[in-house]
């Protein structure tokens, strides 16, 4: 008999496998990213109700190790911190989709890594949480990504511009488009200076918050290989900047 693990996950990404079946990939706790085999979903006698399934559901999972494939078999799943305003909340419901979709791209190692998933499952449970100034959620849970992921930018250097590029500080702007001007700096900066859930909202608006969201995507892109284009941004930019 193949050996049971179990482990704290966070849904990114299910697929339909058959008529009855799903594949979901998760990140687990102990085993880093892995694909699960969800047998017998779509049907009446499943245990598993579809619901489970939903992108950054945060769960328990008991799996096994499947010889003919690279997928493990789903045991058992259940929610371990179910959420309490963000299925109901169409704000928070949007930065959700917004960090799913930033997730799905970024998590690629197989390697578990215990302070990334710490990061991702609290700060998910704060957006959960959080009664006021969550609109610039998704800026402080991009910067603080960038220092768990290994590419967070270098602020110690004096100058009062960005460069997106190489990640500095400048006295005077780079030769190419990839920089930050003096005005933004400071906010770019800001967000940086504090991680997620220990952060102090800054105050911004609409123009400042989709600047420098515009500003740490390009950042990703030029430091993430394989970093595209974020589907879900056009729908944030609309329901937060209104």
């Amino acid at each position: 008999m193949p050996p049971i693990h179990s482990s704290s996950a966070i849904i990114l990404k299910t697929v339909q496998y058959n008529d009855s079946s799903l594949i979901i990939n998760v990140y687990s706790k102990i085993f880093g990213l892995i694909g699960l085999l969800a047998r017998g979903v779509h049907t009446t006698k499943s245990k598993h109700s579809a619901a489970l399934f939903q992108p950054l559901n945060l769960v328990e999972i008991v799996f096994s190790e499947n010889k003919k494939s690279n997928l493990f078999s789903l045991k058992e799943i259940s929610l371990e911190h179910p959420y309490q305003t963000i299925p109901f909340n169409f704000y928070k419901s949007s930065i959700l989709m917004f960090i799913n979709e930033i997730l799905y791209k970024t998590l690629k190692e197989e390697q578990p890594n215990t302070l990334l998933f710490n990061y991702i499952q609290q700060s998910l449970l704060l957006l959960d949480s959080s009664t006021e100034q969550y609109s610039n959620f998704h800026l402080y849970f991009l910067a603080g990504l960038t220092k768990l992921l290994g590419f967070a930018p270098n602020f110690n250097q004096e100058g009062a511009w960005f460069d997106l590029s190489e990640g500095v500080c400048l006295e005077s702007p780079p030769n190419h488009q990839y920089f930050i001007t003096q005005e933004s700096k400071a906010l770019f900066h800001d967000l940086f200076d504090q991680l997620l859930p220990q952060y102090r909202p800054i105050k911004l608006d609409n123009t400042q918050r989709r600047q420098l969201l515009d500003s740490l995507l390009i950042y990703y892109e030029l430091h993430f290989p394989g970093f595209n284009e974020i589907k879900s941004k056009a729908i944030l930019h609309e329901i937060i900047n209104g």
